[in-house]
This record gives structure tokens, C-alpha cells and sequence, in this order.
């Protein structure tokens, strides 16, 4: 079985946050390793050019939860995911 991400390039502006929001849907990360630890759900991805790329969930309160790209710069700010 394959378990994969699907995202879309994206920019982050000087606030931290997602600023603009870069065409379709193209890239597929296929998840390649993944473990909870510590209350955080982590893993790594891989793209079709082989390129690694590790992240982090924090579950928040009501229905929402933290995603932290492992390696970013300082500034870039945890992405929030709500449920609706």
C-alpha cells in the first residue's frame, strides 16, 4: 500500500504565514517513514525527484491542529489545519 500527500506550491511571505498560493495541485509526496512521539505525529516524504522533506502535527484545541516543515527557517510559522 502507498500513502502519499498531495500539495500545491506555495510562498511564505515575511509574516511567517502562507502569503500566495502557487497553481494546482502537483506534486505528490509519498510518505516513507512515520512515528508518533513526545504527543506529535512525525514523518518524511519524498517527491517523484527523490528530495526529502520531514514534518510535524500537533493536535491544538477544538478541532485544529499544528504542521511544522522540520528544517524551515525561523520565521515560517507552524501552518494551522482546521477541521470543518
Amino acid at each position: 500500500m502507498k500513502l502519499s500527500l498531495l500539495a500545491v506550491p506555495f510562498h511564505i511571505g515575511e509574516s511567517g504565514e502562507i502569503d500566495k498560493v502557487e497553481g494546482e495541485i502537483d506534486i505528490e509526496e509519498v510518505l516513507v517513514e512515520y512515528k508518533l512521539e513526545k504527543g506529535k505525529l512525525k514523518f518524511k516524504t519524498r517527491t517523484e525527484s527523490g528530495s526529502f522533506t520531514e514534518y510535524e502535527i500537533k493536535l491544538g484545541e477544538k478541532a485544529q491542529a499544528f504542521l511544522t516543515i522540520v528544517g524551515a527557517p525561523d520565521f515560517v510559522k507552524p501552518l494551522r489545519l482546521f477541521r470543518t
